[in-house]
């Protein structure tokens, strides 16, 4: 019986579908045997044709971020997470400030340029975008010569490293240029670096670019470009280094930067490339998920889009301020964005959602800070402008928590925003139960959100919008589980109680940006998610752009939520009894449930994270489950819906002592801190199935869905000696 695709590769297009299959489980008792490396590079980003801007790949750290494109020439475009130059919070009003003066601007731009050019005329091109590593790679090959780039933000040094090569016929000459666009930004040449340095409302930035390896010479070019030249070879090898550093008005962001160079380059390009690689390994092995049919090529395409766009929000989610959703980290069109630099209470929820499930809470931090430092700002407004404690936040809003008029009059608008906002933080602690996010971060703002809301509901009485009080229900008793549990706020607790007394809601709430589609069933999934794809304007970089120049991460969010959501979900149970402290984190009861909607035709494997401190994995063969197991990271009850037919023997297993065994549709039983748990069904013991390892082969081409395409296709026919030469080139590079 085939149970488990294992060392699978498969071209997705239209028009053809290949696919081996050997039987196995891949569960060894305490985790999925996987080959991540294997695993991960099966969705590699792999180009065939020079990307021009719009294609361009995004390579990030979480703070630093560039987007690389190179027709004719190698060109970076750096961004950075702070680069705010927007009015002084002290001077202005923004009731009175245009909306396009909140700007966050490019740090500029770099390039690698050659005479004769080396990437005009070329018979041969790959660029690989490796998810595994975090880096993207080059070859090229024309009449010129070759050459071979490995590139990468360093995620232990906060620097771009550019290791770049080339063999040429002839003597060629090389150089290195930042450019900038804007008025007011000062390109320099000094030494042996070259840089930008801006002053700007609140701050200053600069950006610093030095080589190593080989001797280069600083001079300006013009008033908007610095170069360092390089001597003229017939072969070169050298690494660029670039940081760009943000400091006070009065600060020297350029000795900063130097000091981040310096470091860097004391490490060295190999010591920093294997820091890389380590970061990104640990990084995917928090979580996994396969998806696969031998029928349906969009599943291992949606698979494709899930590891693209969670190694994208990982790029731009590690900074001091959230993400913007227009763009992130990557604009290529200069400080061009479509809208300006506002955050929405929606986006902000659309990205962080699919990071709870995905076992990436380190990248919610970003957004959980904004909003925790915007409190009391929002609550001192809140009290001048509605007459309320508490801090109503703003569906709308800048950096500093300034509230802002919808962005078109076709927007709705929910006046509890900002409730479901902390709400989701709220969530996303019982996800990731870590006592310092409870008490610091997850309590202050949930309490702040829900004071304010529980005292406009009684001053607006029969006003008040009655289906808000679902999630206004939710966080009361929250913050009533909460304040026994951390034992603080005991003289409020009465109040709250006659707030939830009063409201007497008995819906069950859910934070609708982790169900984008709450419908979504096995019968109907593949269909629906089929026709949700086709209208969505795809990039080559697997990302939602619907001007083609930015990404839209919003729906990269939503993508990767509902790829989470077939897989994994809490049902509420049908009780609604009074919650108490077995309810983790005040909530109303649910049940784990795993393939709630898996199309028929899909084998799936799964490792991710429940509320309540869980850790499932799970495999299935045909939309089916084959087995469940359950870490508990805390101990406290887990509860799980039968995953199989009514009346089928379910058990429930720590090592060899049997815990439950049961036909009932709830499966319900204690867990203790640590522990690991085997729920498998009579009909399919585990112990009679063969064992193997999940594992892929490297990603090669682009992948085709429809009229969407991940990569670009090759233009250039290839002789068999390039072929060879680059072959051995990239061994180089990989070593």
């Amino acid at each position: 019986m085939a149970l488990l695709s294992t060392g699978v590769e498969s071209r997705f297009s239209a028009g053809s579908h290949v696919e081996e299959s050997e039987p196995g489980i891949a569960f060894n008792g305490t985790s999925l045997s996987a080959d991540y490396a294997s695993h991960i590079s099966r969705h590699d980003l792999v180009y065939h044709a020079p990307p021009n801007a719009e294609a361009a790949m995004p390579m990030g750290d979480g703070d630093l971020g560039a987007t690389f494109w190179c027709p004719n020439s190698l060109h970076w475009q750096v961004q950075k997470s702070d680069l705010w130059d927007d009015p002084s919070i002290a001077n202005v009003s923004p009731s009175q400030t245009p909306e396009s003066a909140w700007r966050l601007l490019s740090a500029g731009g770099v390039s690698i340029k050659t005479d004769p050019a080396l990437l005009q005329g070329m018979h041969r091109y790959e660029q690989r975008l490796s998810l595994y590593s975090g880096n993207i790679s080059v070859m090229a090959d024309s009449p010129a010569g070759s050459c071979q780039v490995n590139m990468f933000v360093s995620a232990t040094h906060n620097v771009i490293v550019i290791n770049y090569q080339d063999q040429t016929l002839r003597n060629t000459t090389r150089s290195v240029d930042i450019e900038m666009w804007r008025e007011g930004a000062y390109p320099f040449a000094v030494g042996d670096s070259v840089g930008i340095l801006q002053g700007m409302r609140d701050r200053r930035y600069a950006m610093v670019a030095r080589v190593e390896g080989r001797s280069a010479t600083a001079r300006m070019i013009n008033s908007h470009t610095a170069r360092l030249e390089i001597a003229p070879g017939r072969s070169c090898h050298f690494t660029l280094y670039i940081a760009v550093a943000t400091c006070p008005k009065l600060g020297d962001p350029v000795s900063i930067a130097k000091g981040k160079l310096q470091a860097a380059m004391a490490q060295g390009y190999e010591v920093l490339l294997r820091e890389q690689k380590q970061h990104w390994a640990a990084f995917w092995q928090k979580s996994f998920i396969r998806l696969q049919s031998s029928v349906d090529p969009m599943a291992g395409y949606l698979e494709s889009l899930w590891h693209l766009n969670i190694y994208s929000m990982a790029c731009c989610s590690r900074g001091y301020d959230a993400p913007l959703a227009s763009g992130g980290l990557w604009l290529n069109n200069k400080d061009s964005r479509q809208s300006p630099a506002l955050y929405k209470g929606t986006d902000l929820r659309a990205m962080l959602a699919p990071m709870l499930p995905s076992n990436h809470l380190e990248l919610s931090v970003p957004t959980v800070d904004s909003y925790f430092r915007m409190l009391p700002a929002v609550a001192a407004h809140t009290g001048q402008q509605r007459g309320v404690s508490g801090a109503h936040f703003p569906v709308r809003f800048n950096r500093f928590g300034h509230s802002f008029s919808k962005a078109s009059e076709d927007e709705p608008v929910d006046t509890n925003d900002g409730l479901r906002s902390a709400l989701l933080i709220w969530e996303a602690w019982r996800y990731g139960p870590d006592p310092f996010f409870l008490r610091e971060r997850a309590y202050p703002i949930l309490k702040a959100a829900t004071q304010s809301a529980l005292e406009e509901r009684v001053k607006l009485g029969d006003a008040w919008r009655g289906e808000e009080d679902t999630a206004l229900a939710a966080a009361l008793r929250a913050l009533l589980w909460a304040s026994e549990e951390i034992e603080t706020d005991q003289e409020l607790r009465s109040i709250w109680q006659a707030g939830l007394n009063t409201i007497g809601v008995a819906t069950v709430y859910r934070p609708e940006c982790l169900l984008p589609f709450p419908e979504l069933r096995s019968a109907d999934a593949a269909a629906r998610l089929r026709g949700w794809l086709m209208e969505l304007p795809q990039t080559p970089q697997g990302w939602f752009a619907p001007d083609k120049a930015e990404p839209d991460l919003t729906i990269s969010g939503k993508l990767c939520a509902t790829v989470c959501s077939m897989l994994i979900q809490q049902d509420p149970l049908p009780t609604l009894n009074a919650i108490n402290r077995a309810d983790f984190g005040g909530m109303h009861p649910t049940a784990i449930k795993v393939f709630p909607a898996l199309p028929s035709g899909w084998d799936g494997a799964l490792s991710l994270s429940t509320p309540g401190g869980f850790r499932v994995i799970s495999e299935a063969k045909g939309g089916k489950p084959l087995y469940v197991a359950v870490r508990s990271l805390l101990g406290g009850v887990c509860r799980l819906i039968n995953p199989w037919s009514l009346g089928s023997l379910v058990r429930v297993q720590h090592g060899r002592q049997r815990i439950l065994e049961t036909t009932h549709s709830l499966l319900e039983w204690p867990t203790e801190k640590g522990a690991i748990y085997l729920i498998e069904s009579e009909e399919f013991p585990l112990s009679r199935t063969v064992r193997v390892r999940i594992g892929g082969k490297k990603n090669t081409e682009c992948k085709q869905l429809g009229q969407h395409t991940l990569g670009l296709q090759s233009r250039f026919s290839m002789s068999a000696p390039t072929l060879q030469n680059s072959v051995q080139m990239r061994s180089r590079l990989d070593r």
